[in-house]
């Protein structure tokens, strides 16, 4: 009964991180949306790396639910933070918030006559007319797909 009652559990605390991560998703979304996009945009593109850095937040959820299920891991990082607290959480706040600003701001967006590259270095964005663009090189990179074109280039004169 124990174990049925913990993998009942198990599986609807991974719902659970699942449901919290696709909001935390779909807010910074919707800060990246306000932001960023003008009443012309045609299209707004979340940019990699930094779009893959949103993952650190589910490892944090599911570090929240092992904290939840396992009482030796809770005691031990209860401990920890006790011990360590003017170190880590100082640390842990300046890194989340430039994660958190990281996210944000790699960004581009399309408009009908340009594009505007946001960055985390360059937040307010880099314009670059239709015009003035001679080349861009795109494509899927890492294993090779026999079905998938692996690199397309545009070139306009």
């Amino acid at each position: 009964m124990k174990a049925l009652k913990s993998i009942v559990f198990g599986v609807f605390g991974i719902i659970t991180v699942l449901i919290l991560f696709l909001a935390i998703m779909a807010f910074i979304s919707f800060i990246k949306e306000k932001l960023f996009v003008l009443d012309s945009s045609l299209l707004l593109i979340f940019k990699s790396p930094a779009s893959k850095f949103i993952y650190i937040y589910e490892l944090y959820l599911m570090f929240a639910l092992f904290l939840l299920f396992n009482k030796d891991l809770r005691k031990w990082f209860s401990g920890f933070i006790k011990k360590h607290r003017r170190i880590v959480f100082p640390i842990f706040c300046i890194v989340n918030i430039m994660l958190f600003y990281a996210i944000v701001t790699d960004v581009a967006v399309v408009t009908k006559n340009k594009i505007i590259n946001h960055s985390f270095l360059v937040p307010q964005g880099k314009q670059y007319n239709f015009n003035n663009i001679t080349k861009i090189t795109t494509g899927i990179y890492g294993k090779n797909n026999s079905l998938v074109p692996r690199k397309v280039i545009f070139i306009t004169s």
